[in-house]
Formats: structure tokens, sequence, C-alpha cells
């Protein structure tokens, strides 16, 4: 009988143990890319430095089903449709959360995607976000050449209060304006190294 009540002890210490690894993706966050729901990025070097602009920086925060966070996490970022992103060759798609079970991230890429499964945020192999949007200063209606420059200018001006929602609208919010135009001034001139 004793056996018996320790081996019940002892599965629910490592079910408790599994439990705590395990993302809840009501409780997780992506910050600030949960506000808007999507994810902008840029190209990430400055005059030959790698300088991400700080408007592409997200926090992702792991946190299990009992509200604790998750160091340790193993977090992926995948993108779903290849072919309309550029990525620099120091872009980091993966990362491990630290002790407070945050990891903070900013992806060195070109290009838009709008449309279902665009990105997907992953912590520990479990799926906590699904977003349509992903966008990049990089882009000149055409696609991304690795350097946020004069033709995408020309393409966001072209888009600014048109009441274009397409990929100048950085923050989904269903127009080009001010506050799209200020992120792209941020990542201007940056380019892939």
């Amino acid at each position: 009988m004793r056996s018996a009540v320790l081996v019940v002890m002892v599965g629910l210490i490592s079910l408790g143990i599994a439990n705590a690894t395990i993302p809840d993706e009501d409780l997780c966050t992506v910050l600030p890319c949960d506000t808007f729901s999507g994810m902008v990025t840029s190209p990430d070097h400055m005059g030959g430095v790698l300088n991400p602009p700080d408007a592409t920086e997200f926090t992702v925060t792991a946190v299990n089903g009992q509200g604790g966070v998750i160091p340790d996490a193993y977090v992926e970022i995948l993108f779903g449709t290849p072919g309309n992103h550029e990525f620099c060759p120091t872009a980091v798609l993966t990362g491990t959360t630290d002790a407070g079970g945050q990891l903070v991230m900013n992806i060195g890429a070109g290009g838009c995607t709008t449309g279902a499964s665009a990105v997907r945020v992953r912590v520990n192999n479990v799926v906590i976000r699904t977003w349509q949007n992903v966008k990049s200063a990089d882009y000149d209606g055409a696609g991304p050449d690795g350097t946020v420059g004069l033709g995408d200018f020309v393409f966001f001006a072209g888009q600014y209060n048109s009441g274009a929602a397409g990929c100048t609208d950085f923050f989904n919010d269903g127009v080009t304006n001010l506050g799209d135009f200020v992120f792209f001034a941020a990542c201007y001139a940056h380019a892939c190294q």
C-alpha cells in the first residue's frame, strides 16, 4: 500500500513539474505585438553596425497555466509564407527565456505578408500566437531589397493618409497614418549587413 501511495505521489510531482513548462497561450504575452495583432520587422544594421531599430523590438513572456513564468523556455518565430521576406544574415528566430520567463527579440528582415498564419510564435513547441500580419519598412510594393531606402519611402508616401490598410499600415488600424510614419522613420536607412 505504501509503495502505491509513493508511486502516486511521484506521478503527481512529475505531472506538476511537466505542467510548469507548458505555456498557456492566454497567459503568455508578446508585447507590443499583441496590441496590434501582428509583427513588424526591419533590416538591423545602421552604418554597418548591428543596431536594430527600437521600434521593432518585442518581448515574449512565457507563462504556464498556474500563472508562473517559465524560465529557459524555447521560443521560435515561424514565418508562414516562404519568399515574402528577406532575412538579414544576422536574423535570429529562436531563443530561450531568462529567469523571469522573458525573451527580448528583434528580427532583422524586410518584406510584407498579410494572410492566414503569416507568423506564429511557439514556446516549448506550443503555438501561443498566430497573426495574419508581418510587415517591414523594407518594402517598396514589389518586395524587400535588404535596405530601407528611397524606393520604400516613395511607396510609403503613396499610401500615406490614402485609407490604405496594406503593407504600410504597420499597426493594423485600417489606415497608413502618423503612427506608421514614425515607425517607418525609425527604420529608415537600416540595412542588412
